[in-house]
């Protein structure tokens, strides 16, 4: 348990906007540790992201009961977002809030797909053509083509490059992705989102190889900052631990914590 705080620390605590976090724990599942090596970058990017200063921080605490004294606490909300800044500069293709539909991968403004993703456009525009105009298309494949592609610029300019719209229908394009499939998560919401988490990892990996899941959550001190009854790196490891017979995708569990 971390130091508790008298009145004149809580303020100190409140007032700071800023913080480092760092890798202080990590375990690989599924042989992700060769996968890493052989795709440093990514590596590389997902270390410098995760070891960096993180501002604006809200830094909270909470009272302890008939005590005067406090606990610390941190904002899980704006922890979440400046991480997820961290990523965008560093890895400039990376996707957010991105939900798998019908062999597809979707950035969307909603939650309840994974946090980031990293992924080959042009592989996944494809299978969104093959979706709306392939084999097996659905009735209003068009009117579904046009909607998506108006949210996107990026999947507006493959397919105009590639001239999509000029294809005959009908028949499925075969492709290979030219770059791997990472997801990825940052939880420290409610610790039953985890087994919800991996179900969505081991749900995708019936429709498309995953490369890699990265998986992000609290260690040390700033699991305790974090309130009790959500996710960290130890009971994230346990269920690890127990469902990764089941479990085909490499996974990168790793342990943040900040100073």
């Amino acid at each position: 348990m971390t130091m508790l705080l008298d009145s004149t620390g809580k303020a100190a605590w409140e007032a700071r906007s800023s913080g480092n976090i760092h890798i202080a724990e990590e375990v690989y599942y599924r042989n992700a540790n060769f996968f890493l090596d052989s795709n440093s970058s990514i590596k590389t990017d997902i270390t410098q992201s995760l070891s960096s200063m993180l501002c604006p921080l809200d830094f909270r605490t909470k009272g302890v009961t008939r005590t005067g004294f406090y606990q610390k606490r941190i904002g899980a909300q704006k922890l979440n977002k400046t991480i997820k800044n961290q990523l965008k500069t560093n890895i400039p293709s990376v996707k957010f809030e991105v939900e798998f539909k019908e062999g597809v991968f979707f950035d969307t403004p909603r939650t309840g797909g994974f946090d980031f993703a990293i992924y080959d456009d042009h592989f996944n525009i494809l299978n969104f053509w093959n979706y709306c105009f392939g084999r097996r298309a659905i009735h209003n494949g068009n009117d579904r083509w046009t909607e998506e592609l108006n949210k996107r610029i990026d999947w507006k300019n493959i397919a105009t490059t590639n001239s999509l719209d000029q294809l005959p229908i009908g028949t499925d394009l075969v492709t290979k992705k030219t770059c791997p499939i990472v997801i990825g998560e940052i939880q420290f919401a409610n610790w039953g989102l985890l087994y919800y988490d991996i179900l969505k990892a081991v749900h995708i990996e019936q429709f498309v190889d995953i490369d890699l899941l990265v998986y992000v959550t609290a260690t040390g001190d700033l699991a305790s900052y974090i309130s009790t009854g959500t996710v960290n790196f130890n009971n994230a490891k346990e269920a690890l631990e127990e469902m990764k017979n089941s479990i085909k995708v490499p996974i990168w569990l790793i342990g943040i914590d900040l100073t």
